[in-house]
């Protein structure tokens, strides 16, 4: 009795997409601000009421990271362009919506990259 031979060709471009988009590091980014009356503005004082800016846009802009991540690498794009496209966009809505009152506080918020 003759013995058959099942070949199967495996394709792994996919996986190979997805373990270059996922080996790559990650670089830091830190949304911040460059004025120490930042976080009074935020979170509000004894005598001066909350007016967020920075968690709202940090809400609106992390609730679909976990999917955005996971079609990053079903696509093969790599997760730091991801992380820093999320932390420009942070940064954008803050600036965008923090309250006026000297411009020195709209005008200091920036990203750095560690």
């Amino acid at each position: 009795m003759a013995t058959k031979t099942i070949r199967v060709h495996l394709d792994d471009r996919k996986l190979q997409d997805i373990i270059r988009a996922t080996s790559e590091p990650v670089k830091r980014r830190v949304i911040a601000d460059g004025v120490s009356h930042g976080v009074f503005v935020e979170m509000g004082t004894s005598r001066m009421a909350a007016r967020p800016a920075l968690v709202p846009a940090f809400e609106q802009h992390t609730k679909g990271l976990g999917d955005a991540l996971g079609q990053a690498v079903e696509r093969g794009v790599r997760l730091d362009d991801v992380m820093g496209k999320v932390a420009f966009d942070i940064q954008g809505d803050w600036a965008g919506n923090v309250p006026v009152l000297t411009g020195s506080l709209k005008n200091s918020i920036h990203v750095e990259t560690e």
